[in-house]
């Protein structure tokens, strides 16, 4: 499991486990977090594999962070050639910070699961960050190639 980014997991934990897009302060320190989900049901041999991706924009002690946690039900048994994520720090629509992380071997593993995929940057500046991604996946035995899922990104915080 890609773990790029440990630290304010528990907040951001307690933040993706309520869903949809959220802005809320998480600590004292005056922490704010945003929210959006993605889901998509894959065409897949067998049950469709369903996949939710939620993108999470968070600023905590100076630093504003982007993180990916993406969850799966009906995968597992190879279904994917590659399932590959990427993850983006905004600020005002402009790229700060990009994560890439490869889940191929993660859903392929396992029918039910969870992965994460975070990047970090302690630049300056208030009103305008986002998180944004995509996601790559190439789905096994079709012989169509790679598609591209863009991603709905999160509601901008300060």
């Amino acid at each position: 499991m890609n773990r790029k980014i440990k630290a304010g997991a528990a907040a951001l934990t307690t933040v993706l486990a309520t869903g949809g897009a959220l802005v809320v302060g998480a600590t004292p320190a005056s922490a704010a977090v945003a929210c959006k989900s993605n889901s998509k049901e894959f065409p897949t041999d067998w049950y469709n594999a369903d996949v939710t991706v939620k993108l999470c924009v968070r600023s905590e002690n100076g630093g504003h962070f982007a993180d990916a946690y993406v969850t799966w039900n009906e995968a597992g048994s190879n279904k994917f050639d590659r399932f590959t994520v990427e993850v983006r720090l905004e600020r005002n629509d402009a790229d700060i910070a990009v994560d890439t992380c490869s889940m191929t071997a993660s859903i392929n593993s396992l029918y039910q699961g969870d992965d994460f995929c975070g990047r970090g940057s302690f630049a300056s500046g208030s009103g305008g960050w986002t998180a944004d991604g995509k996601v790559i996946y190439n789905i096994n035995n079709d012989g169509k190639g790679d598609f591209v899922w863009s991603l709905t990104g999160s509601p901008a915080i300060n």
